[in-house]
């Protein structure tokens, strides 16, 4: 079995003293193709990597490529691939070699190269110039006259599940492609001309300041985010003139993906932080909106659209709120402020509105939750958001996400949203909204205004989304074209949809989407009211011995403490609450999400439902570290806490 192939590493500027040598290529086939939809992976896919060597020679120019022959995506003219690549992954994968005839991994050229000469040896901005023995010689059959084809290597193939599809492997082998760099060339037409087999090439080291090599493409598309070289690598490579334009793409969303991933947290505060009331809006009369600014001039928290501040007011309420708007410039720059759009309610929600004016202060914790757009596809797929009355806050932040962030703006994006009638409508929003052209707002009111709400004018339709119309709406096939070379049709089902209301119409709309064929790792939602029912059998964890939770614990906090029941499954918080006699950390979302009730471990272990949110499965249960009271339980017989 041949050896395990290990990273390497691109200079960041080419000498072209060590560039590739003069070197001969033998072409030993040449394909064309067009696309053809395929059943991959139970879902009809365009692709045109399914094909077979041709028997006439590729006919190249400069403005077309090779003519008669497209792509389903990329937008390179040609694609080379090496023979001895075709011993090695057929070696590799226990693959008999006769079942891979030439052009099986999709390549124009099939060549083969002399020793040591591969894609860690060719460096972007090489020229290859071929020639046959009738060069200068009109070939009656073609009609070109041929003075030999220059193509200028601009790119490296990014392994995608088309190719793991058609190699018969799982996703995960795309990974050890990516790193061996063994993927293959991208060229453009600089000379036009007939390329045939036995056609022979020579390569010209390119003399420009800046080139990596053709391997360092799939390898920094598959690299850690959090690996510095990672960062160093794509940079590198975008510093490369006539990058070609879908891999100048793939390696600047990596770069925003590791820019995005630096900067969750950045600028995170402990505790309890003054912010100051800088405007209040009203939206409508029910509805306020809040700018809130830091009191002590320092830079505020990035935060993710979608995300809450959890705020203390006054009066002592503390509840969670969604940031409504999406005011950074980009995901790595400070946001300027932060607003909250509040309906009023009781309790907290009326407070607000009737007490706090601008220039009042109220306290906040650094920005959280989960419910947030996945931000981390190169091509994702159509965005549906779905809200209900004053659940459109956190959606309206993550629509103005999608207008802007490198990863959405070229995705459709539907606006489901279902209001009382016009005076409850958040309509006024829609000056936020309706600028992106690959937008669509359909709006539901449950009770028009007889007289001023008209339909086909306010509002759409009367009542609530049904399953019939989520079925007409996702039955037909839509498109993206993230690139603007060609669009891919993409079945109405594969979308990715966001829901915030009420508990009942969130189960409702999640209920209608799985019917629809939605899968349900592509629907996330959010509801008004917190859950805190948690039960034991969701923990699915052991103490760190490997037993099981105790039957019971003595939770010690402050100058009293509790015992804990496993057969009465409290929560921390629950036990806390109940036998503190006043004595418990604050409290807001019960989920675990927003960390108003961490609480310090200094003895024993606990362990944080598998039901609770996100950043609270991140807590290791360990003493010495925090963890979030709502959502956990004691792991040890005796359990310390400091809050």
């Amino acid at each position: 079995m041949p050896a395990k192939i290990e990273p390497r590493f691109a200079s960041p500027v080419h000498d072209s003293k060590s560039s590739s040598p003069a070197s001969d290529f033998t072409v030993v086939a040449v394909s064309r193709s067009r696309p053809a939809t395929h059943d991959i992976h139970s879902q009809p896919t365009l692709t045109a990597i399914v094909r077979s060597p041709s028997t006439t020679p590729l006919v190249l120019t400069p403005d077309e490529g090779i003519e008669g022959h497209k792509s389903a995506v990329h937008d390179a003219q040609v694609y080379a691939f090496f023979t001895h690549h075709y011993d090695y992954w057929t070696s590799r994968l226990n693959i008999e070699r006769s079942e891979w005839n030439w052009a099986f991994w999709g390549e124009n050229l099939t060549l083969k190269a002399p020793d040591g000469i591969d894609e860690w040896s060719i460096n972007l901005g090489d020229r290859w110039v071929f020639s046959s023995p009738d060069d200068d010689v009109n070939d009656d059959h073609q009609g070109v006259e041929n003075k030999g084809v220059i193509l200028e290597v601009v790119g490296g193939r990014s392994p995608c599940s088309r190719l793991a599809w058609r190699c018969g492997q799982p996703g995960s082998w795309l990974a050890e492609v990516a790193k061996s760099g063994f993927c293959g060339v991208y060229l453009k037409v600089v000379r036009g001309g007939f390329i045939a087999p036995g056609t022979t090439a020579k390569i010209i080291p390119t003399d420009q300041e800046y080139t990596v090599p053709a391997g360092s493409i799939a390898q920094c598309v598959f690299s850690p985010l959090g690996d510095p070289t990672t960062r160093t690598l794509a940079e590198r490579i975008l510093r490369v003139p006539n990058l070609q334009k879908m891999n100048r793409h793939v390696i600047a969303r990596k770069l925003g993906m590791i820019e995005d991933n630096e900067a969750a947290g950045k600028n995170r505060w402990a505790g309890w932080r003054s912010l100051k009331v800088v405007n209040v809006v009203d939206e409508s009369t029910t509805i306020k909106s809040f700018y809130l600014n830091a009191v002590d001039d320092k830079p505020l928290a990035s935060y993710l659209p979608g995300q809450f501040l959890t705020i203390k007011l006054p009066s002592g309420d503390i509840r969670r709120w969604s940031i409504s708007s999406w005011s950074p410039s980009s995901s790595t720059s400070v946001p300027p402020s932060y607003r909250i759009t509040v309906k009023k309610g009781p309790a907290a929600s009326r407070y607000l509105h009737s007490n706090i004016l601008a220039g009042d202060t109220v306290l906040a914790r650094s920005p959280s939750g989960s419910f947030v757009p996945d931000l981390s596809r190169d091509f994702p797929p159509r965005k549906i958001y779905i809200s209900a009355g004053i659940g459109m806050t956190p959606i309206l932040s993550m629509l103005q996400a999608h207008f802007s962030h490198p990863a959405l703006k070229k995705t459709p994006a539907i606006l489901i949203h279902v209001a009382r009638n016009g005076e409850q409508n958040t309509s006024h929003f829609r000056s936020e909204l309706s600028s992106f052209n690959l937008f669509r707002m359909i709006t539901f009111y449950t009770s028009p205004i007889a007289g001023i709400d008209v339909q086909g004018k306010d509002f759409d339709y009367t009542g609530r989304p049904t399953f019939e119309f989520f079925t007409t709406l996702l039955s037909p096939s839509y498109f993206i074209d993230p690139l603007g070379i060609t669009p891919i049709e993409l079945p109405g089902n594969v979308s990715n949809a966001y829901i915030c209301g009420p508990p009942d119409f969130v189960d409702t709309t999640r209920d209608y989407l799985g019917r629809c064929k939605v899968p349900p790792p592509a629907i996330r939602y959010e509801t008004f009211s917190s859950n805190s029912d948690f039960k034991l059998d969701d923990l699915s964890v052991s103490a760190a011995d490997g037993t099981d939770l105790p039957e019971e614990s003595v939770v010690r906090f402050r100058t009293k403490e509790a015992k804990w029941k496993k057969a009465e499954a409290l929560s921390l918080l629950e036990l806390l609450e109940r036998d503190g006699e006043g004595e418990q950390p604050e409290s807001a979302c019960r989920e675990g999400d927003c960390g108003t009730c961490e609480v310090r471990i200094l003895k024993g272990e606990a362990r944080v439902s598998k039901n609770a949110g996100k950043e609270a499965k991140e807590a290791s249960g360990k003493a010495g570290t925090m963890i979030r009271s709502c959502c956990s339980f004691p792991a040890s017989k005796i359990l310390e806490l400091e809050f």
